[in-house]
């Protein structure tokens, strides 16, 4: 009787040594099957997860740009207003018909005058002075009287009315 509680305890230790090793077996195969829809569903979520942040951050960036446009097209507008603005003001502060001549010519600064006592010292012949207050004339840096009273000043005699030097 010992020698079949002995055979009997020896074969449910093989069928509980067996049932255990099939039971890890089986375990395993679950586990290895569990770990690799485990494994797929997190790629899948990092995955998706991934392209909302990149698709999210496509549409932000666009939000940002089109700002930064409608931002850009109003400066531009505005600078643009402000030059017609300045433009006009200097048209109405020269009382000229619309027509502003940008020319600073340092004749009309330093008067011109000046200039032409320094051309005489240098020499230059009443031709040359009088083709100096043409072009001034003619620029536009001094008036019609202005020029006559040059003219006659500098090149024309007294009491002459006109000669070969009139512009």
């Amino acid at each position: 009787m010992f020698l079949f509680y002995y055979s009997t305890a020896s074969a449910f230790a093989d069928y509980l040594t067996d049932r255990g090793y099939w039971t890890d077996v089986k375990n395993a195969e679950r586990n290895f099957g569990w770990n690799q829809y485990s494994d797929n569903k997190n790629f899948a979520y990092g995955q998706f997860s991934d392209d909302r942040s990149y698709n999210y951050q496509l549409e932000r960036d666009k939000i940002a740009d089109e700002q930064w446009q409608k931002s850009f097209d109003e400066g531009v507008r505005q600078y643009k207003e402000s030059l017609a603005l300045s433009k006009k003001k200097i048209i109405d502060d020269s009382g000229d018909d619309g027509v502003f001549d940008y020319k600073v010519d340092p004749i009309k600064v330093g008067g011109i005058e000046n200039t032409l006592n320094q051309i005489i010292k240098g020499g230059a012949s009443e031709s040359e002075i009088a083709f100096a207050i043409g072009e001034q004339y003619r620029m536009g840096n001094i008036t019609k009287g202005e020029y006559d009273n040059l003219m006659e000043t500098y090149v024309r005699p007294k009491g002459s009315s006109g000669g070969r030097y009139a512009y």
